[in-house]
């Protein structure tokens, strides 16, 4: 893509096909995962109507290149994939996100809305946002933060590194199936060596785990989502990350949950005015 950065991807159907351009799909994966996450969702989607699902590793993830100076912004994010759509030669097309995937193929939705056609978000809300006044906080950190050294832990199998990845999760265990599919692309083959024996490690750059540089704030988030202009969903697993925001019993994001957080929110703010 444009600035000479590798980003590889899974390819389901026909990138090249003369088809709807909505029926084009970009795929983007959670945090720490890679393309390997629509695995089993883009049969299903080619089944339905698309004519080809591109799948993309985020930079340092998976099978892409890393950054070279080790610093990874959502809104590089966003670029890189605009710059993706453009170098399959897609005017239009439609995207669908996990997690990460999910706040960045917002930020593509809002950043070209005469491209994107239709919009599919999973676990994600919006960006994670920052009050304004820690912005040099964080940024402070960040800096101060060492490097992350390699990854040097190593696994005897792959086998060994889907067990592993199968509970290395803030959701909660992945289900081993689910795991052996993302092991496929995140982990990588090493040789033995004088400091390691031979086996599997992480394909993702340990700078991944660094504290974030630069996070919007609140009216960047409300900016990015109300500049969407194309059809959109958002979808929440029942047992996904946003299970523990179940509120008395209620299902998430329904009227009664809304009345009930909102109820909740009163009760301590009147506590903390009293006490």
């Amino acid at each position: 893509v444009r600035g000479g950065l590798r980003l590889a991807a899974r390819v389901w159907g026909d990138e090249n096909a003369d088809a709807p351009s909505e029926n084009r799909w970009l795929a983007l994966h959670g945090f720490l995962d890679n393309a390997g996450t629509y695995d089993k969702l883009a049969p299903e989607l080619l089944a339905i109507g698309a004519s080809s699902v591109v799948c993309l590793d985020f930079a340092g993830h998976g099978m892409s290149d890393w950054r070279s100076d080790g610093v990874y912004h959502l809104v590089d994010y966003v670029a890189d994939i605009v710059y993706a759509a453009d170098a399959l030669k897609w005017d239009k097309f439609s995207i669908i996100g996990h997690s990460l995937g999910g706040g960045v193929a917002q930020g593509v939705a809002a950043t070209c809305p005469d491209r994107v056609m239709r919009l599919v978000s999973i676990e994600a809300l919006s960006w994670w946002p920052q009050e304004s006044k820690q912005f040099v906080s964080n940024l402070r950190i960040n800096i101060n933060t060492p490097q992350k050294g390699s990854n040097l832990q190593v696994f005897k199998s792959l086998e060994e590194c889907a067990d592993r990845r199968s509970k290395m999760n803030i959701a909660g265990a992945l289900c081993i199936d689910a795991a052996r599919k993302l092991v496929e692309r995140g982990a990588k083959k090493v040789q033995k060596t004088e400091a390691r024996e031979e086996g599997f490690m992480w394909a993702s750059d340990p700078q991944l785990l660094a504290p974030s540089r630069v996070r919007v704030d609140e009216l960047s988030c409300q900016n990015i989502l109300e500049s969407i202009s194309c059809p959109s969903v958002v979808v929440f697993a029942g047992d996904g990350m946003w299970k523990k925001a179940q509120f008395m019993k209620t299902r998430l994001f329904t009227i009664p949950w809304a009345f009930a957080v909102a109820a909740a929110h009163m009760l301590a703010a009147s506590w903390h005015y009293l006490s």
